[in-house]
């Protein structure tokens, strides 16, 4: 098999990982609405919402500073896992305690659901050998651990569920399947001997490499843990103004309104490596190539994102009536506003890529604090006022802030404001026409 073809396989293996991984989560949470009522739901998704954002700090978010050593320095692998699983311990154990104060401002049952979900801080140690395997392009074990570990969390949840199992067995089960993920790369790390192939160095822990990475990783934990923040606001919010009923009926809508968001998303970085290739031409047809791959590139996720709202706009409230009990009927007209979300998504998914091509990431980190800060705020306005509909449209300006307003404002991406425009624009004028000749032939 050609190198090419070894690329290709490999990115379609990752693709397929992150979108087994997505949709796990969201499944769960579709099987979980099934069973349990939406106040139970609500404090489910509560608990899930406010775990994962402590989790960016309790995680330490050491993937990406990792992935480029492992490249850089193979023969110091085993160290650097050595060094890193030290840092998600020591940061896992701070969010634990940091969870464990929850007890002064939230009622029993969510108390209980944060404490069982918070384990599942200590059970990621293994994403630093996901890293390794990434780093060889191996990633056809990383896609097939998340089949795995989706088989048995779905199939482990479903009986459960059909036992009368309590919401707080159902936290548990999803911590442990952080566990089940880090036992099945260790598993895969000993069976393929990788790390003995790669190492030369003994592991052992270094102080000075520990500071390093906490050093390199620290801006990546503060833009994660704000941009985590303000997908995850709205939502911490209704259960604070409102009840934790409101909140299961938001988060069921969001739940089903994510399947079409995360096309795009998926659709973005399965075609980024041709993106990125874009600019490999002599420097006289340099320019011209790549604007040209930068539209091309935009037209095709920015209309699957449009497709994928104008989709979920019809579907979302048809499975909303169909399949879920009728406590959650006034979870339609939530769907429907949230249903502008995957274009929005769409335009952060071409947005992001293009920022990575011409290694802009130094204007993200300020984005995102906007973008959070924005949410925040339009989530404490509206949600008094208009309930959950409210927190619907907050999401919705949120994402437009952060995907394409905040890119005019920053003198580093104002670029991609532009370029933003001009697809929009050339999608404007093939569309128009096709639907004119349409309603002329009727």
């Amino acid at each position: 098999m050609s190198s090419r073809s070894v690329l290709a396989a490999n990115n379609l293996f990752a693709l397929l990982a992150k979108l087994l991984e997505g949709g796990k989560s969201v499944l769960v949470a579709l099987l979980v609405i099934q069973f349990f009522s939406p106040d139970e739901f609500g404090v489910y998704s509560v608990a899930i919402a406010v775990g994962s954002v402590v989790a960016i700090v309790a995680e330490f978010r050491l993937m990406g500073i990792l992935l480029r050593l492992y490249s850089q320095f193979p023969s110091i692998t085993s160290r650097l896992i050595t060094n890193a699983i030290a840092i998600n311990i020591a940061f896992a154990l701070l969010g634990i305690s940091v969870t464990a104060l929850s007890f002064l401002f939230v009622d029993e049952l969510l108390f209980q659901c944060l404490i069982l979900f918070s384990l599942s801080y200590l059970f990621k140690f293994g994403r630093c050998i996901r890293g390794v395997l990434v780093a060889e392009r191996q990633n056809v074990w990383v896609a097939t651990i998340e089949i795995i570990s989706g088989i048995l969390v779905l199939s482990s949840i479903t009986l459960a569920l059909l036992n009368n199992a309590s919401i707080q067995t159902v936290v548990l089960i999803r911590a442990l399947d952080f566990l089940v993920v880090s036992l099945l790369y260790v598993y895969v790390a000993r069976g393929t001997s990788i790390l003995e192939r790669k190492t030369k160095q003994r592991a052992k822990l270094s102080p000075r490499l520990i500071g390093f990475l906490v050093k390199k990783s620290f801006p990546l934990v503060l833009s994660g843990a704000a941009m985590l923040l303000f997908q995850r606001i709205d939502l911490i919010l209704i259960q604070s103004y409102l009840s934790s009923t409101q909140a299961g009926i938001y988060a069921a809508a969001t739940a089903v309104v994510s399947v079409f968001g995360i096309v795009a998303l998926v659709l973005s970085e399965s075609l980024a490596p041709k993106l990125f290739t874009s600019n490999k031409y002599p420097q006289s047809e340099e320019h011209k190539r790549t604007c040209d791959a930068d539209l091309r590139f935009g037209q095709v996720v920015m209309l699957l994102g449009l497709i994928m709202s104008i989709l979920s706009f019809w579907i979302s409230p048809l499975v909303i009536h169909c399949f879920f009990s009728a406590e959650y009927r006034s979870a339609i007209d939530v769907a429907k506003v949230l249903s502008l979300t995957p274009f929005a998504i769409s335009l952060g998914a071409f947005a992001g890529q293009v920022i990575i091509k011409h290694k802009l990431e130094q204007g993200v980190f300020v984005k995102s604090i906007v973008a959070c800060f924005v949410s925040i705020c339009l989530n404490l306005w509206w949600i008094p006022q208009f309930g959950i509909t409210g927190a619907a449209w907050a999401t919705v300006v949120g994402l437009m802030v952060a995907n394409y307003l905040s890119h005019f404002f920053i003198v580093r991406l104002k670029p991609i404001f532009v370029l933003q425009n001009q697809v929009v624009v050339e999608l404007l004028e093939q569309l128009i026409p096709r639907f004119k000749n349409a309603e002329s032939r009727r």
